[in-house]
């Protein structure tokens, strides 16, 4: 029995038990489910944090498909899942923002790969020194596949005091558009070009 044959109720109460201290074969032998099959509901839920969004994603993907909006995708720790999942349902040419992106290029590389119209959203986490993985992402990655981005209220550039700004905002991503320019070794003017077409050719502006 693989583990979306399972209803999620029945994934709840294997993680329920899970988290109460039960191991996978006192779990396994209680639900009547294959130990191979509790193991993955337990890995998977300590990725994606409950046992339910895996169907809602799926789920998501499917309406944003069928109304052909452009797929706007948040992940931490799960991009193996998470490219699964995408390969399965989401056709190779269609529009992606891969939201808020701060991991190394190796993570993107797959993405970009098999989604060719894939955009990587990058914010003003770009202008602190220590980001040195997506600052690597950056200088890997075609500048026609970036997007900028705020994630406001968060990430204020590191160049601004929060005795000036406390929250971030549009009208401070020129600070990040100015890192990337420099990781490129590209003009500015020509950065916010290409930046701005990107944008446009994505959402349809």
């Amino acid at each position: 029995m693989k583990s979306k044959e399972l209803s999620v109720d029945c994934r709840d109460r294997i993680v329920l038990r899970h988290r109460s201290g039960e191991g996978y074969r006192k779990n396994s032998a209680a639900l009547k489910v294959p130990m191979s099959t509790v193991v993955s509901i337990i890995r998977k839920w300590k990725k994606f944090g409950a046992t339910r969004t895996l169907p809602v994603f799926e789920r998501q993907l499917h309406l944003a498909v069928h109304m052909r909006k452009p797929l706007v995708i948040h992940c931490r720790n799960a991009d193996e899942d998470l490219l699964e999942i995408m390969k399965k349902m989401v056709p190779r040419d269609y529009k992606i923002h891969r939201h808020c992106f701060t991991d190394r290029y190796d993570v993107i590389q797959p993405f970009l790969e098999a989604f060719p119209n894939m955009s990587v959203g990058f914010t003003a986490l770009l202008t602190y020194p220590r980001a040195v993985d997506p600052k690597e992402a950056v200088q890997m990655i075609p500048l026609d596949r970036i997007v900028v981005e705020t994630d406001a209220p968060y990430f204020l550039p590191h160049q601004v005091s929060k005795s000036v700004c406390k929250f971030s905002h549009p009208g401070l991503a020129i600070h990040t558009v100015r890192e990337i320019a420099s990781l490129k070794g590209e003009p500015l003017s020509k950065v916010l070009s290409t930046l701005r077409q990107n944008t446009r050719k994505l959402y349809g502006l």
